[in-house]
């Protein structure tokens, strides 16, 4: 047998081309170092549930302007009043009106809609929110002129000024390089009053405010992250589906050759020289003494890393307080906890008003800043669902029917803590 050796560029070129073409980002870089802020920034962008978690979470809750108490849009975003019960009784009582009531003031009107639209506040919001979850805690600056805002964390800010714990004064330092500006590049370094200044006339003078996320149990701390309880599911989820994708879609497999018992180190080098040029169109042909079979080996199958991802999605939705149905839109069949349509929107619902609350009083001290305006209460522009729509809509078990809860007291509890 006479073979002429190949180059054996062409496989080796087969091997690498599926395995090294595309690498996550984000395994690339190893970012898996909570503390560091360039890992947590390109974690949100790059990482799909937790994008989903921050940035997606976040549209939906900003979606429409957020109510304010008393109305600043001028009744543009007013909510429409609840019909009335025709069956309700009606109470025919006359009440007798207050000699001063003809005399009462409305309440003072506002609006700030054309402002707010200018300006770009609901972006403003959505950039607070997404990086104070993101990072503890943020830094926000108002401007009488464009860009209007600015939204400051860990990566632009380099020292914080204290007076006891409260932060009154930060040292903003960083380079700002914007998208096709042919190399040029603004550079920032100054301080930011934290504490509420006013000028002469008593206008207010200083814009600056701190808003931290939440409250961390360690004093330590300025605030807290939403990433940091899901921070490890995070890393074992993307681990998870890089090996589905290397195990299952790198190469169509390799083939084992089983040598002849007469094989000669010439003929073995000749042998291997063929198969690196062998295709569909170029096979390889030996005596039985020479190459005895030919094995097929597939890449090995993906299924026990699957059913890991699957428990790692389904602890993390958990650690979200957020259905599973939210991150891969597809229900758990045949579970207790899968309580339907109703009660899924109950439990996405809860955690948008959650998260809102953590930024109200902020967001109240922003209004005020800004227009001088003192705002008793602020709420998401987002439906709320009543508790009942998901006791209508409760899955027992395996049954997908919706049913009623019976009287037993488990059941009950069942439905009273889902969601919170």
């Amino acid at each position: 047998m006479s073979i002429n050796p190949g180059s054996n560029t062409y496989s080796g070129t087969v091997d690498n081309y599926g395995v090294w073409t595309y690498k996550d980002v984000l395994i690339y870089y190893m970012c898996e170092t909570f503390t560091n802020w360039f890992h947590r920034d390109l974690t949100v962008l790059k990482d799909p549930f937790a994008h989903i978690y921050i940035c997606k979470l976040d549209s939906e809750i900003l979606a429409e302007r957020p109510i304010f108490v008393p109305d600043i849009f001028g009744g543009k975003d007013k909510k429409e009043q609840p019909q009335e019960d025709p069956n309700q009784e009606i109470n025919e009582e006359i009440i007798p009106l207050d000699d001063d009531s003809e005399n009462e003031e409305s309440p003072t009107s506002y609006n700030i809609l054309d402002e707010w639209i200018l300006e770009d506040w609901q972006g403003l919001l959505k950039t607070i929110f997404d990086k104070a979850r993101a990072h503890r805690f943020i830094i926000v600056e108002l401007y009488n002129s464009p860009p209007y805002w600015a939204v400051f964390y860990e990566k632009h800010i380099i020292e914080i000024e204290y007076k006891g714990r409260i932060p009154v004064k930060a040292h903003i330092k960083y380079t700002d390089n914007l998208p096709l500006n042919n190399g040029k590049f603004g550079e920032y370094d100054r301080w930011i009053n934290l504490t509420t200044q006013y000028d002469a006339d008593g206008f207010v003078e200083n814009r600056g405010i701190f808003i931290p996320f939440g409250k961390s149990i360690n004093d330590d701390e300025l605030g807290i992250s939403d990433l940091e309880p899901i921070w490890s599911l995070l890393i074992l989820m993307r681990y998870c589906m890089f090996d589905i994708a290397n195990n299952s879609a790198k190469t169509s497999g390799f083939y084992h050759n089983v040598w002849g018992d007469a094989i000669t180190p010439a003929q073995e080098a000749a042998l291997k020289a063929a198969f690196d040029i062998s295709s569909s169109s170029r096979g390889v042909g030996a005596k039985r003494n020479v190459l005895e079979e030919i094995n097929p080996i597939f890449p090995g199958k993906p299924e026990f890393t699957i059913m890991a991802l699957d428990k790692y999605l389904k602890a993390f939705s958990g650690t979200c307080r957020l259905p599973l149905s939210y991150f891969n839109s597809e229900s758990e069949a045949g579970n207790i906890f899968n309580s339907g349509a109703a009660g899924q929107d109950l439990t996405i619902n809860k955690k948008m008003h959650r998260v809102y609350a953590q930024f109200k009083e902020h967001i109240i001290k922003l209004i005020e800043l800004r227009w001088g305006i003192v705002v008793e209460d602020t709420y998401p522009n987002i439906e709320r669902v009543e508790g009942d729509m998901y006791q209508k809509d409760i899955m027992i078990g395996g049954n997908q029917e919706n049913t009623k809860f019976n009287n037993n007291d488990n059941n009950k509890k069942e439905v009273d803590t889902y969601g919170k």
